[in-house]
């Protein structure tokens, strides 16, 4: 297999165009296999997919890949699941950074990584039925902060408006009254990440293992702009953008169960 800064700078030639997503991890693969140091045998070797089932992928009348499958080859490429299938339900530069971010420490980024791979089976699962379901995370309360987990439930948000719904990707449970009264207790914050948040939107960043709510801030420092997340509640909360650990999304809108 290639190195990992190699596999990185192809993981930019990713396709996403298809409607099918089992067409775009057929497409995806072969840009791999089409590397002279990427044969069929290093890639069943270094994901545990049998040749057979990768000739099958490839080249086969096969139009379905099993969920265990992708994951496997994802690993073993160095992308996310999303990626590998073209997923358009996130941003692909805000999924390298959520998913690959290497500040995390590594439970944490199994879990971050989990619900982007959970949010992209139910959209396959639900796909044929016409309806939009997203991921609505339940973080835990732990030490006065918001924790990651892996507690998490469906949510269908075709009622919502088009404006809304066309980006949001992910959904957060407010599980305490910190954020009040701003956020009541079981709101759902409906998190997008087709781009960087703007300045003064409001975003979820994780910091420290922790779920922050905060406000963006862009400023001008000896003619440098600067960014920070300011404390939605907390003014002693105000963190530089490199000292965040990930940048989950914006927060596109609320909704109140």
């Amino acid at each position: 297999m290639m190195e990992n800064e190699k596999l990185k700078k192809l993981s930019l030639q990713l396709v996403s165009h298809h409607t099918n997503p089992f067409d775009n991890l057929r497409e995806n693969l072969l840009i791999y296999v089409a590397q002279p140091n990427i044969t069929l045998k290093n890639l069943s070797d270094a994901s545990s997919v049998s040749i057979d089932t990768l000739k099958s992928l490839l080249y086969g009348k096969v139009t379905d890949c099993k969920i265990s499958t992708a994951e496997k080859l994802a690993c073993a490429l160095g992308i996310t699941v999303s990626e590998l299938i073209g997923s358009r339900s996130v941003d692909s530069i805000t999924l390298k950074n959520i998913a690959n971010c290497r500040q995390l420490p590594e439970h944490q980024l199994y879990l971050v990584r989990w619900f982007i791979n959970r949010q992209m089976e139910l959209a396959m699962e639900n796909k044929h039925k016409g309806k939009k379901i997203i991921s609505v995370i339940k973080p835990s309360l732990r030490n006065n902060s918001l924790k990651m987990t892996n507690m998490m439930e469906p949510l269908c948000i075709d009622h919502l408006p088009e404006t809304v719904k066309a980006n949001v990707f992910l959904g957060l449970k407010i599980t305490c009254d910190h954020y009040m009264p701003y956020f009541s207790p079981y709101d759902i914050l409906l998190i997008a990440a087709d781009r960087e948040g703007l300045n003064n939107e409001l975003c979820v960043v994780i910091y420290y293992d922790s779920i922050f709510i905060a406000r963006k801030h862009i400023y001008m420092e000896e003619g440098v702009s600067r960014t920070e997340y300011l404390g939605l509640l907390d003014p002693t909360f105000r963190v530089s953008e490199q000292d965040v650990d990930s940048k989950i999304g914006y927060v596109v809108d609320v909704y109140h169960p």
